[in-house]
């Protein structure tokens, strides 16, 4: 599971070419400011702090990035061929969600505020596993909350379709986002399946 300095390289290089491959305009030139300056936290960053949940070693959250954007475009297809509704949302809000959807844990803009720190605690990475620690400086936040902090820092606008999906994409795995998914009326129903075809996608990626 570990990646070597050539992998954490070539998906770095990936997943920039995806932003200058799927964006055009003010969004390209935005996106890619706000990865310039997060550039090695993304080369460099986990996906989580313990060793049981999935990649947390270094370049792991670029990796699983690149992996939830494969799996959303592989579900996506599936979906379509099954003939399930697919043309109420667009291909950019499927890579933007899938590309964003846990930018939150790269930390707060600002030097010494990185999502993940090396545990300096022998004991915890030993006996619970614990790998890395969040940074004490920032801030409480959750994860989506931070994400949405940073895009709004960027200037990144997002349609209903992308902010929703960032927002809940963990699906009833957080509490708070039960009422979208245990939705019992029609109102409350969803009016799109892309936040259902993220969740998938990035649970496939996590397994």
């Amino acid at each position: 599971d570990i990646l070597t300095i050539d992998d954490i390289r070539s998906n770095y290089n990936k997943f920039r070419s995806i932003i200058n491959d799927s964006f055009e305009g003010d969004r390209r030139i935005k996106l890619n400011k706000l990865y310039d300056d997060y550039a090695e936290r993304l080369k460099t960053s986990p996906a989580s702090s313990f060793d049981y949940f999935h990649n947390a070693f270094p370049g792991g959250y670029c990796d699983h990035i690149l992996r939830v954007i494969y799996f959303a475009k592989a579900t996506y297809k599936l979906w379509a061929a099954a003939g399930m509704v697919v043309n109420n949302f667009t291909e950019e809000e499927l890579i933007f969600s899938a590309l964003n959807h846990d930018l939150g844990k790269l930390g707060f803009p600002g030097d010494d505020m990185d999502g993940y720190t090396l545990n300096k605690s022998d004991w915890h990475v030993k006996n619970q596993g614990k790998i890395y620690t969040s940074d004490e400086i920032s801030p409480y936040s959750t994860i989506s909350d931070r994400t949405m902090y940073i895009l709004q820092k960027y200037g990144l606008d997002m349609s209903w379709n992308e902010y929703q999906c960032v927002k809940i994409h963990d699906g009833v795995y957080d509490e708070a986002n039960k009422p979208y998914y245990m939705g019992f009326s029609l109102q409350s129903k969803f009016k799109t399946n892309l936040p259902v075809i993220m969740h998938h996608a990035d649970m496939m990626a996590s397994r």
